[in-house]
């Protein structure tokens, strides 16, 4: 799954002389080095070049010692080529979510591509810790913006940071320190096109944000060929923050009370039907950030999603209800003091020869006396994709139409309805 994030600021490049184009050559005014210091130098530089060629020599270990950790990688190359006829939020291409507000872009069918789904995972294992086994993940994409809007720069997206964690796993218990996906997060809409946004994320109904914190599950034998694991976590809070100052803290973290949120998982991956079923709820404080600000509204959610596989067909649902979750990616991502619910469902079913149909469809409808001037009503979100998967190569052709409700001048005034469609062509190749 993939969310919003902030855009990274632009990399500070120390600009020596030879990047403006000065002479390589020292000035004539420049003091050249004494002989005897010169020699030394080259003395030094010999000696370190035979250091250099010789082995290395043998650390005795005593039996005891840990290995050192293995890392390996995995990950997926994405390309999509993209049309669409609007102007979507909060991006083009493989993050079209909601059709944007203010529609000045070019009249009719335009394109663009996209790339910024390829994801890099490092996978760690630490060995052991006395009774407790230790294993890491680092995983990045290439969604944390663009440079700017100029030529060239969209060609060189920044790398962003999903998730970093460390796990400490004794038997069916796992503690994860580092930052991870909330436990109400859904299990993600099947897509070739629509990895880090998946289809409805933020927009139709599909909730879920990831967070450091601490995260704890444990797992237990039920029923038969049935295991139920709980999940908690307390994870660092999240509102507004300060654009001018990022360093202060937002209203989610102007408290000594974190986020917290559990779930109850209950899966069976044996037999003809491997289904999951998670239900869960979220609570979290939020402070005035500053003295001279008002009080933010604190927030509750419940939710429940599972996925099920009768024979060849392939079903994902879920649906949630909450109040000022929109740093959870309720209520079309709205950071306000709104209530509202959501609801969304796919279904897949396989053909022959790896071939696939799937079609998704969601609703976000945040309550309207919520939402002020300019604010979304409802916004929501249909797919369609063909798709084909031969060994780690997935190709998808996907159509999305997406149709979105605002006030036209005013709370209480006729609602402002805008459709948009996209069309995408994608490859992924997993490694």
């Amino acid at each position: 799954m993939g969310r919003y994030e902030p855009s990274l600021p632009t990399s500070r490049v120390h600009r020596g002389p030879l990047l403006h184009g000065a002479p390589s050559r020292p000035s004539k005014r420049t003091p050249t080095k004494p002989r005897g210091l010169a020699r030394l130098s080259l003395i030094l530089t010999a000696i370190s070049l035979l250091l250099a060629q010789l082995p290395a020599p043998a650390v005795a270990q005593d039996s005891g010692e840990e290995a050192s950790p293995r890392v390996s990688m995995s990950g997926f190359l994405s390309f999509s080529a993209v049309a669409q006829d609007r102007l979507f939020t909060p991006g083009k291409g493989q993050n079209a979510q909601v059709v944007a507000a203010v529609q000045d872009g070019p009249d009719g069918w335009w394109h663009t591509a996209d790339v910024r789904n390829t994801r890099l995972l490092f996978h760690v294992d630490g060995g052991r810790v006395g009774e407790w086994q230790a294993t890491g993940l680092l995983e990045m994409d290439l969604f944390g913006g663009f440079p700017s809007g100029e030529s060239f720069d969209r060609e060189q997206a920044y790398p962003r940071l999903r998730l970093a964690y460390l796990d400490l796993q004794r038997g069916p218990t796992r503690i994860r320190l580092g930052q991870d996906w909330a436990p109400l997060s859904h299990d993600s809409p099947e897509s070739v096109n629509r990895l880090a946004f998946p289809p409805g994320w933020a927009s139709s109904g599909v909730i879920g944000w990831r967070f450091p914190g601490v995260f704890l599950s444990h797992r237990i034998p039920f029923l038969e060929g049935s295991t139920l694991t709980f999940h908690g976590a307390a994870m660092r809070g999240d509102w507004i923050g300060d654009a001018d100052d990022p360093e202060r803290p937002s209203a989610g973290e102007a408290t000594l009370v974190p986020q917290v949120e559990v779930a109850v998982e209950l899966a069976s991956q044996d037999g003809e039907w491997p289904w999951t079923f998670t239900v869960g709820g979220h609570a979290d404080r939020k402070e005035a950030p500053a003295p001279t600000q008002a009080s933010e509204p604190s927030g509750w959610a419940v939710s429940a999603h599972g996925r099920m596989e009768p024979g060849p067909w392939t079903i994902l649902a879920g649906a949630y209800r909450g109040r000022a979750i929109g740093h959870l990616g309720g209520h079309v991502a709205q950071l306000a003091d709104i209530r509202g619910a959501g609801a969304w469902i796919q279904a897949g079913y396989a053909l022959p020869a790896g071939w696939s149909i799937w079609g998704f469809g969601g609703v976000d409808s945040p309550d309207s006396e919520d939402i002020g001037s300019g604010g979304i009503l409802q916004n929501q979100t249909s797919l369609l994709m063909l798709r084909h998967d031969a060994g780690r190569f997935s190709t998808g052709l996907e159509w999305q139409h997406v149709r979105t409700d605002r006030w036209s001048d005013g709370v209480g005034s006729p609602r402002q309805r805008r459709g948009g469609n996209q069309l995408s062509l994608g490859v992924l190749l997993g490694f």
